[in-house]
């Protein structure tokens, strides 16, 4: 498990608590605002957790090494729903144009439980980090693919790697 970045803000009776981790692309953002409630004579804690995906910059220098075709439940290989990575040197660039795609990363390639969760909704896209081991769900009406960036002079072939059974 690697360590999380802590970064303390207050702005004005706000307390804004961010969590990252530049390896898993993540920010956790808790919000905690003291306010005064007359009712009771004393001060009530709102906290909000908010998770933020941050898009780890692929180089602008980086090319499209390949597109995949668009993917549905119905025809999603069986690949991205269990443990794979992109390849050294390759990024992931998930796209979803219908519902909702689930992304979970996960610590290695024998990890059971995701250290991150986070929900791709329509429109928007998440990108995944050279060899970084996640799977994927799927709502019943997403529609999604996946571009693979790498830099000009990449000489390789393969763009993933899934888990050996």
């Amino acid at each position: 498990m690697h360590k999380l970045k802590v970064k303390q803000i207050v702005i004005r009776k706000t307390t804004i608590l961010i969590l990252s981790s530049p390896l898993i692309n993540i920010s956790i953002m808790c919000f905690i605002t003291a306010l005064h409630n007359p009712q009771k004579g004393a001060f009530v804690m709102h906290v909000l957790w908010e998770v933020v995906m941050t898009h780890k910059r692929i180089p602008k220098d980086w090319v499209i090494k390949r597109s995949t075709p668009f993917f549905t439940k119905e025809n999603v290989p069986s690949t991205l729903l269990t443990h794979h990575n992109t390849a050294a040197g390759v990024f992931g660039q998930l796209c979803v144009m219908e519902g909702t795609v689930t992304y979970y990363g996960l610590a290695d390639e024998n990890a059971t439980e995701p250290e991150i969760k986070v929900v791709i909704n329509a429109g928007a896209f998440a990108t995944s980090p050279p060899q970084y081991w996640h799977r994927v769900e799927l709502s019943d009406d997403a529609q999604f693919n996946i571009n693979f960036w790498v830099a000009p002079d990449f000489s390789g072939e393969k763009v993933y790697t899934a888990k050996k059974e």
